[in-house]
């Protein structure tokens, strides 16, 4: 069985949830793997990330057991983003105090000055609002 553990949105794949999370099922439940992919991306490419992941796993599983055992548990907009794939593809999914209306979440960036701009990203064509401790870059929509 595979746990994909979706970190919040100042936070990293290094979060103390997702390390417990993790430590545990290696000392009680060692068949069960964890994986704490680093989201700190657009929203997009969480999600195809994310997508991407389960469906390398599901493959993998198919062939050695016939089933796919993948199951997201997800925090804060880790949550938002388990009910979002969980939807999508059917795929189970556990929720830490899911972020249910990350527009309004995500709305406290919308009002900072551009001086929270990273110029020093040259790859981006998007003005960038804020970026968290974590990495996540709020752009305007």
């Amino acid at each position: 069985m595979n746990l994909i553990y979706i970190h919040g949105l100042d936070s990293d794949a290094n979060s103390t949830k997702g390390l417990l999370l993790e430590k545990y099922c290696q000392q009680y439940h060692p068949d069960i793997n964890v994986l704490r992919p680093d989201l700190n991306k657009s929203p997009a490419q969480v999600r195809e990330q994310l997508l991407s992941l389960i469906e390398g796993l599901n493959n993998s599983q198919d062939e050695q057991t016939g089933s796919s055992n993948t199951v997201l548990v997800g925090s804060s907009l880790g949550g938002y983003f388990s009910t979002l794939i969980s939807n999508q593809i059917d795929c189970p999914a556990l929720l830490l105090n899911p972020s249910t209306q990350p527009h309004i979440t995500l709305q406290r960036f919308s009002d900072n000055s551009a001086s929270n701009q990273d110029s020093s990203d040259e790859s981006s064509d998007n003005k960038v609002l804020h970026t968290t401790a974590g990495g996540w870059r709020i752009t305007p929509s």
